[in-house]
């Protein structure tokens, strides 16, 4: 038997196989290449938002409302409240927050606009805000609206009802409360004030009525 025959020939010898650990990690790093997200989601990406005030009126106005109109519209579900608004959202949407936050919006059906204060103190002007093609949506509020000034909701036809609202209306969920020390009612804390002047003035007629009971029963 030659030497050729008893053993490999030189060729096989001298040839080398892979190696298995470098195998595995080239077919590691090749998952990870294959990896891959939706085009339209963006990883670590969040919607931003901020707060927005509105002012719900009962009719159409040309200026801003004095303080006994305020009153009577905060009695009446409407005036001053303040809203959250994702910079992404749609006219849609923001028709049913405000509707979910003025319950009598919804008899508006839609039709309504909304306004801006210019000018100094008291009284001031009210501009409209048109509408971009989409409606009124969170990025244009956001570039038109920001700030501390609220942002008018105007009704383009018909009127508001302007009868006040009981206590535990839907629409004072989320006002504070508080009770008067009078009569132990409670009420939202906008409307303590107007209610104690009132509260009071009972009392002391009640207590006059008292007074000349007992004087004419003598």
């Amino acid at each position: 038997m030659t030497d050729n025959d008893s053993g490999s020939s030189p060729s096989q010898q001298s040839r080398t196989w892979p190696d298995p650990s470098q195998h595995s990690l080239k077919k590691k790093n090749s998952g990870k290449r294959r990896q891959s997200f939706p085009p339209d989601v963006k990883k670590g990406h969040s919607t931003k938002s901020f707060l927005m005030q509105f002012y719900l009126v009962n009719k159409h106005i040309e200026k801003t409302t004095k303080a006994a109109e305020e009153l009577q519209l905060l009695q009446a579900g409407m005036g001053r409240r303040t809203i959250n608004v994702t910079e992404d959202a749609d006219h849609l949407w923001l028709s049913r927050k405000l509707e979910e936050t003025y319950a009598k919006m919804i008899h508006l059906k839609g039709a309504w606009m909304l306004y801006k204060a210019v000018g100094g103190s008291g009284q001031r002007k009210l501009c409209i805000l048109p509408p971009e093609a989409e409606g009124y949506t969170g990025r244009y509020l956001s570039a038109v609206g920001r700030g501390k000034s609220a942002l008018y909701i105007v009704p383009v036809q018909g009127n508001l009802d302007m009868t006040p609202l009981p206590n535990c209306a839907k629409e004072f969920e989320r006002i504070p409360k508080v009770t008067c020390h009078t009569c132990s009612v409670g009420m939202p804390v906008q409307l303590l004030a107007a209610h104690v002047a009132f509260c009071g003035r009972d009392k002391i007629l009640d207590i006059t009525i008292e007074r000349a009971r007992l004087f004419c029963s003598r």
